[in-house]
């Protein structure tokens, strides 16, 4: 994709990350060339029960990197133009999250795990918890 093209500076999407299988198990490579933006933070989230939500926000300026680490995730966004997506991410897939996109991640397993990397450091005024256009549903 190209990087001045207006939807991909809009809408999330997803790589794939070069994997590398076999008896021993699954490696998985993740470079800063991978993303368009400069890693400023990087965090990891988790849940105690199955099928529990994180997330709930968008971001104004901040951009992120999703990864799963362990058992898949989905990921449902909807963007300023009311446009719901749906994403099935696990290991060796990654969704990039343009900023004023609001996203919600579930944890399909409790042993689920994500692996985020953002453009920016921890701002509490950069995050926006209204849905765009109070769409609650698809």
């Amino acid at each position: 994709m190209n990087i001045l093209d207006k939807d991909f500076q809009k809408n999330p999407y997803v790589i794939e990350l070069e994997t590398h299988s076999d008896q021993r198990g699954l490696l998985v490579t993740f470079a800063t060339e991978d993303i368009p933006f400069t890693i400023q933070r990087i965090f990891t989230l988790s849940v105690n029960e199955s099928n529990t939500a994180r997330g709930g926000h968008a971001h104004k300026k901040c951009w992120q990197a999703i990864l799963s680490i362990g058992n898949q995730l989905e990921i449902r966004t909807i963007n300023e133009a009311s446009d719901w997506q749906y994403f099935n991410i696990s290991s060796g897939r990654c969704l990039i999250l343009p900023p004023n996109n609001w996203s919600e991640l579930i944890f399909t397993s409790n042993s689920s795990n994500a692996l985020v990397v953002a453009s920016e450091l921890y701002d509490k005024e950069d995050y926006v918890y209204e849905i765009p256009h109070n769409k609650l549903t698809k």
